[in-house]
């Protein structure tokens, strides 16, 4: 029926055309309850294949090579994909519903439209894939790498993101609602900064990486204003960049004692991986330290 070659320290099972028919054949019997069997496509080597529109719900394709595949349309619902090779793939408007998907290569994959309702995804590899407009409701994303994936327009409802990190994540018009692992911006001002009667105190370094404004006045009381870029999975965003002491002071140039008045906390930015900045669209400078 097939046969097996070392491939990448395991076993890479190779199939005919023929094969993968009477696989598909019998897994749409044992979908039917009319005999046939489950497909068990576990390590197989399907890079390139095309299954577009395939109806391989609950199928076993777990370290399989679907490299480049044309999965167009392809019902994976319940399907075991975990550890496989999706490098590339078309996904496009695929159904994964609950999916396990978790350690799987799914870099540069075409994730339009699909539908990945409470799919697996934990620890999977995303690099530059395009989820837009894809239904992630309830999808575990725990420890998934989205580094400059698309998600313009996905639906994110009640998704865990627990230890993703998202500042190279295109998130337009996405639907975060109940999302879980983001970071609280409320909890992390008032657990990291000093909280006085008038406001918080941050600390900002001025021309440590860019020259400061020149509209801005330097000077004890003195308050500068910013246009602030709203995006939190931004870092290092157009803004009043400032800090928590303890980071302001690794800076090299003097340090300036600040104050964010309650009343301008509108305006304040906490990025979804700060190591201690924010930014704010209003400062008053107190004094240097």
């Amino acid at each position: 029926m097939y046969c097996q070659t070392r491939f990448q320290g395991g076993i890479k099972m190779e199939y005919t055309q023929e094969e993968i028919l009477e696989i598909l054949k019998k897994h749409r019997e044992w979908l039917a309850g009319s005999g046939g069997s489950r497909a068990d496509l576990s390590d197989a080597d399907l890079n390139e294949a095309d299954l577009r529109e395939a109806d391989l719900r609950e199928a076993n394709l777990s370290g399989a090579y679907l490299c480049d595949a044309n999965l167009f349309d392809t019902n994976l619902s319940g399907a075991n994909l975990s550890y496989a090779h999706l490098d590339c793939a078309n996904l496009y408007n695929a159904k994964l519903i609950r999916a396990d998907l978790s350690h799987a290569d799914l870099n540069k994959a075409d994730l339009r439209s699909a539908n990945l309702c409470e799919a697996d995804l934990s620890s999977a590899g995303l690099f530059r894939a395009n989820l837009s407009c894809a239904n992630l409701f309830k999808a575990d994303l725990d420890n998934a790498c989205l580094d400059y994936a698309k998600l313009i327009e996905a639906n994110l409802f009640n998704a865990n993101l627990s230890g993703v990190d998202l500042r190279h994540v295109d998130l337009r018009n996405v639907d975060l609602s109940g999302v879980k692992g983001l970071l609280n911006p409320i909890e992390y001002i008032m657990e990291n900064f000093e909280n006085t009667e008038d406001g918080i105190i941050v600390y900002k370094s001025f021309g440590e990486q860019f020259p400061p404004n020149p509209n801005w006045e330097i000077a004890k009381g003195s308050i500068i204003e910013e246009v602030v870029n709203p995006s939190p999975n931004i870092v290092c965003g157009c803004g009043i960049n400032v800090a928590t002491k303890e980071w302001a002071e690794r800076n090299i140039n003097p340090v300036w004692k600040c104050l964010i008045r309650w009343e301008w906390l509108a305006g304040v930015v906490v990025p979804y991986q700060t190591e201690g900045q924010i930014r704010a669209s209003r400062v008053q400078l107190i004094k240097p330290i």
